[in-house]
């Protein structure tokens, strides 16, 4: 699978700026821990034995905060922060408006 930067910043922005006209400037998420299975292990579905990883939204939501800081330089590792907090936010009950 090939993704386009755009296209992918693009259908974030959608989706940010949707939740944020429908919530206001924050949201509330409710977890604050979450299971985590590691790479490679996450892309094969038919391994039978995947180990968990424990992760914290906090953590990963501070880790967030020191980049747009400038505390701390971005890393790939960071999209797994991002992705975590992202994750947590699709599986709130968070409401979209009909369009």
């Amino acid at each position: 699978m090939r993704v386009r930067f755009e296209e992918l910043q693009r259908a974030a922005n959608e989706l940010l700026t949707l939740l944020e006209a429908l919530h206001g400037p924050e949201v509330e998420i409710p977890f604050e821990e979450y299971w985590d299975t590691h790479a490679p292990e996450r892309y094969s579905p038919y391994a039978a034995d995947q180990e968990l990883g424990l992760g914290e939204l906090g953590d990963d939501w501070e880790r967030l905060r020191r980049i747009l800081a400038a505390d701390s330089d971005p890393i790939q590792w960071h999209l797994s922060c991002l992705s975590a907090v992202l994750r947590a936010m699709a599986d709130s009950p968070l409401e979209f408006a009909d369009r």
